[in-house]
């Protein structure tokens, strides 16, 4: 008799690096905080349309305005939106090695990659050969600092690339571990601009 497919049951594990998960729990403060809310909420009520209190935390948290911000069940619902809405069947620049869901995401949009291929030793990011793939390309979606090899791109480079004023998104669940400077200045001065934050890397809240 046949049985049906299953996942794997995976040995725990203190650390897992495959999912860049914090080494460490939330701590007992955060913790009694987010009892206490759940405490105060009802379950039974659907959430706003607009997820407007959500929105208006990240817009305090971030210094945005809540009109520019949106939320989403994680930064992928939102990575996989913005391609749906400005890729689908599109062409979509990426560095690689990246964040590996990247090309399922670009796939799922319809769309196919366009690579700059990072090499070692120090994996640099060859700004002209960038630049030049980016005039090709539908939409950029850059991950700064990048997931895996921790490099940025150079100020410079990021004025060239958004002065193409194509739809470029950037990935910024590592912002906090680099020098990039105050992305604000950045949305303000280019609206074709999207960048995206997460809590589940230096907040070390993934669930």
């Amino acid at each position: 008799m046949s049985t049906g497919y299953s996942r794997p049951e995976v040995a725990p594990a203190p650390l897992r690096l495959d999912l860049n998960e914090a080494p460490w729990d939330a701590d007992e403060a955060f913790r009694k905080l987010f009892l206490s809310f759940l405490e105060r909420v009802e379950l039974r009520r659907y959430p706003p349309m607009d997820a407007r209190p959500a929105r208006e935390a990240a817009a305090r948290l971030y210094g945005w305005q809540v009109e520019g911000t949106l939320v989403g069940n994680g930064s992928n619902e939102v990575l996989a939106a913005a391609l749906a809405t400005f890729a689908a069947g599109g062409k979509v620049l990426t560095l690689w090695p990246s964040f590996s869901i990247y090309p399922w995401l670009v796939r799922r949009a319809g769309g196919s990659e366009l690579r700059l291929w990072l090499k070692p030793p120090d994996f640099a990011v060859a700004e002209d050969e960038f630049f030049s793939l980016a005039q090709d390309a539908d939409l950029l979606l850059v991950c700064s600092p990048n997931n895996p090899t921790g490099g940025e791109l150079s100020p410079a480079l990021w004025r060239r690339l958004l002065s193409l004023g194509k739809p470029t998104i950037w990935d910024g669940a590592y912002w906090e571990f680099g020098s990039d400077g105050d992305m604000r200045s950045w949305l303000t001065e280019f609206p074709n601009l999207m960048v995206t934050r997460t809590l589940s890397k230096v907040w070390g809240v993934a669930g």
